[in-house]
């Protein structure tokens, strides 16, 4: 059984590496730290697969220690590009220095000393668990920024890829876990590894090959967004140029109702008003206590609630109305409208039939 688990694994993790060197597009180095994380993942297992077979496994236990301190750098750097860290050879290569830590570790033959395997151990998942954290960090800013930039988020929600790092985690913690455990009871730190391990790891592969036929145009293409940050210390815009734009801002969105488009972004609007992003953000932030998002969905609501009051309107759809004023999904619709109103649209509509 376990046997066709990790053939089709494999199979499958084939798959989504054809997919990946397949796809020609912007995001191609972030396709590559992918690529070379399910790499990894694949080789572990292949390791159980052939100890099922009976093979020599002798070269995987002499090198893949070094591969062991690169599934935190690949994840943390795919994460970097996917959120539009721009990525540079010279010093992301910095993160490969990890694996002089195994060579030094080999070379000073510390695998003959009694407490050698556990400093490895304690080592790696020290490292792992950082570049987790890191990971989970970028997400989160990135997650933040979206509302500077965007009045619809949903399609730019990196969800799978919460998903992706939340496994890696889940893998990492049982690992942890595991050798723990085997050192204390049996003192083979590969004791509970070889029977649980790899059919998680079969298990984060089959997710990865849902997630890429299920949001293959997400996985493989790079988000647009622009990082602006919170902070406008270097901005160079004053309090009072600030109040000017705003006052632009609100004139330009108000009058043209820009806010029923549902595409509109911050990018957008900065080229309707040859202003820099940074400082329409900066206007809206400091002078509205608003970011981007608030700011375009509570002027769609306000056109959602004068709608949806006009009696020509009673046999219209709520949905079909909140399209029409800008929005594009039912959920952060609904969110907005009773965030403004404190009432559902139903609600709303039955007050004011």
């Amino acid at each position: 059984m376990l046997e066709l688990i990790y053939a089709a694994a494999l199979g499958q993790g084939a798959l989504i590496i054809v997919l990946l060197l397949s796809t020609r597009n912007a995001n191609y180095k972030a396709n590559i730290f992918l690529l070379l994380l399910l790499l990894l993942m694949l080789k572990a297992i292949y390791v159980g697969y052939a100890r099922i077979q009976g093979w020599d496994t002798t070269l995987n236990e002499r090198y893949g220690i070094y591969l062991l301190f690169l599934n935190g750098p690949f994840i943390f750097l795919y994460c970097s590009i996917m959120t539009n860290r721009t990525f540079s050879l010279s010093r992301d290569a910095l993160h490969i220095l990890w694996l002089l830590f195994p060579l030094f570790w080999i070379q000073l033959e510390l695998y003959k000393v009694a407490w050698g395997l556990t400093l490895l151990n304690v080592t790696s998942f020290i490292q792992l668990s950082s570049y987790y954290m890191a990971s989970l960090k970028r997400l989160r800013r990135y997650s933040k920024s979206l509302k500077d930039n965007f009045a619809n988020t949903e399609k730019y929600k990196l969800r799978w890829l919460y998903s992706l790092v939340l496994g890696l985690g889940l893998l990492m913690s049982v690992d942890l876990g595991s050798t723990v455990l085997s050192m204390l009871i049996y003192n083979n730190p590969n004791h509970f590894q070889i029977p649980y391990l790899f059919l998680l790891e079969s298990a984060y592969v089959f997710a990865m090959c849902i997630f890429a036929t299920k949001q293959a145009a997400i996985i493989f293409n790079a988000p647009l967004l622009e990082h602006l940050g919170r902070k406008y210390d270097r901005s160079g815009l004053s309090h009072g140029g600030a109040e000017e734009i705003l006052k632009k801002i609100v004139r330009h969105v108000t009058e043209q109702k820009r806010y029923m488009d549902n595409e509109f972004s911050l990018a957008k609007l900065s080229n309707e008003l040859c202003e820099v992003p940074q400082h329409l953000s900066q206007a809206l932030n400091e002078n509205l206590g608003k970011n981007f998002y608030d700011f375009i969905n509570e002027l769609r609501v306000d056109e959602c609630k004068l709608k949806l009051a006009a009696p020509e309107n009673k046999h219209k759809n709520v949905l079909d109305i909140a399209f029409e004023c800008g929005f594009n999904n039912k959920s952060s619709f609904n969110t907005a409208f009773k965030k403004h109103t404190n009432v559902t649209p139903s609600e709303f509509r039955k007050n004011n039939s």
